[in-house]
């Protein structure tokens, strides 16, 4: 029932005839977590895990390995859903990509060490998009819609504190009652934030000013409540904010001086 088959390039295939993984519609295909953690366990670094269409419920965790996990349909029929399920639906790295899924219900993704590759998923309906402590991993043109989050300090969309150096690029964030990005690294992380498209939430960008090294560029950030927040960390260090376009918030900027 879990057939495999090895290629040259070292391809864990989940396909078609396979019915454990598998149904005739995909959108009502409620499978448990156990086939596709099987083959994250049983996977080696290195390798990629092919998961066909279908809504599989629960959560996963990558165990620290650099396998990529990719759907074969795209995000829009592959759902990784933690509904009535406890913290976060992905759990990966250091190391390891994650694409092609729709991330629904449950935590989100929590992200581990570096080199963890995000890219090309949605997140939705979910409390918390990615986040992590001490992670640097790369999160790629994925959607971020209707993602809550709690009051902390520290929540949002997308949120890295402690000793995190994370690439954000090319994402849209939109519809989300908090923060869409939320950076709090320490002083000698340099996370970059880049080409983002960030409308209609609580929050656009909240910066902590303790990374003096930290890149802001490219942003589009409008119809948020607030746009750029800088209301923690050291007020005097300065960041890179360059070429980012903010207009139409209720508020531009807050806890800093208009950057246009």
């Amino acid at each position: 029932m879990q057939h495999r088959r090895r290629l040259a390039s070292a391809l864990i295939v989940v396909l078609g005839s396979i019915q454990a993984f598998v149904a005739a519609d995909p959108a009502q295909s409620v499978l448990a977590t156990s086939p596709l953690q099987s083959l994250i366990d049983s996977a080696t670094s290195g390798e990629t895990i092919l998961v066909a269409p279908g809504t599989y419920v629960g959560n996963l965790t990558f165990r620290g390995k650099n396998v990529v996990l990719k759907s074969t349909g795209g995000p829009d029929v592959t759902i990784l859903d933690n509904t009535g399920g406890y913290g976060a639906v992905v759990d990966m790295g250091p190391g390891g990509t994650l694409t092609g899924f729709t991330i629904a219900n449950g935590g989100g993704v929590t992200a581990r060490g570096v080199g963890g590759v995000i890219r090309g998923n949605i997140f939705r309906d979910s409390f918390g998009g990615i986040n992590g402590s001490a992670s640097s991993p790369l999160i790629e043109r994925n959607t971020f819609r209707n993602i809550r989050c709690n009051g902390q300090s520290t929540s949002g969309v997308v949120t890295f504190d402690g000793a995190s150096s994370p690439t954000v690029v090319n994402n849209v964030f939109e519809d989300n009652p908090c923060r869409a990005i939320n950076i709090t690294s320490l002083a000698g992380t340099v996370p970059v934030v880049l080409n983002n498209t960030i409308v209609r939430n609580d929050v656009g960008i909240r910066v902590g000013r303790l990374a003096t090294q930290q890149v802001y560029e490219n942003n589009v950030i409008v119809g948020n409540v607030i746009g750029m927040q800088a209301d923690t960390g050291v007020a005097g260090n300065s960041f890179k904010w360059h070429k980012n376009l903010v207009f139409g918030n209720e508020v531009n900027y807050e806890a800093i001086s208009d950057q246009t």
